[in-house]
């Protein structure tokens, strides 16, 4: 698994079906509340679960997409 981030500004749709067209299992979600929080949601495509996490909680978000 490599990370890889949509290529120019679009809605959340348009990115969501870009993701599943390319077999992406996970995606990060985050705007401005998330930037300021310290925060990153990220959110598994295929059961529809999507948690949020500190940045530093590596090991939670490594253990969510896991």
């Amino acid at each position: 698994m490599h990370p890889e981030v949509y290529p120019e500004a679009a809605k959340l749709k348009k990115q969501f079906d870009y993701a599943q067209k390319k077999a992406i299992p996970f995606i990060s979600i985050n705007g401005s509340t998330e930037i300021e929080g310290g925060a990153v949601n990220v959110k598994n495509l295929e059961t529809g679960e999507q948690k949020a996490f500190e940045l530093s909680d590596i090991s939670g978000i490594l253990g969510f997409i896991a």
